[in-house]
């Protein structure tokens, strides 16, 4: 199997795995913040999810997430712009991919 097929199908199955996991999280007492009522989710910036309950919001966010890889020839990189939680989803940018950025490369 090549590197490069070896590689999508890693990011692929990290990809699921971190959709599936939960990140941090932190919950505040008293009433959601605006007009947020029970059962309202709201996006906030830095890749964060409001939720709104009876007597307390929280706040949810990504957890650490990692894909093997040289990095030499990739690094890892987050779509921040996407919602929670699909900005929490890391992708593998390697040499000769779209978007790579050299400047990125630790190795």
């Amino acid at each position: 199997m090549n590197a490069v097929l070896a590689s999508t199908l890693m990011v692929v199955m990290i990809a699921t795995m971190v959709e599936d996991a939960h990140g941090a999280l932190a919950r505040f007492p008293g009433p959601c913040p605006g007009s947020y009522k029970p059962g309202d989710k709201w996006y906030l910036d830095a890749c964060r999810q409001g939720v709104c309950y009876e007597d307390f919001y929280i706040e949810e966010s990504c957890g650490v997430a990692y894909i093997e890889h040289d990095s030499s020839q990739c690094y890892m990189f987050y779509n921040r712009t996407q919602p929670y939680p699909t900005c929490c989803n890391p992708d593998l940018k390697c040499i000769g991919d779209v978007g790579f950025d050299s400047t990125q490369l630790v190795g």
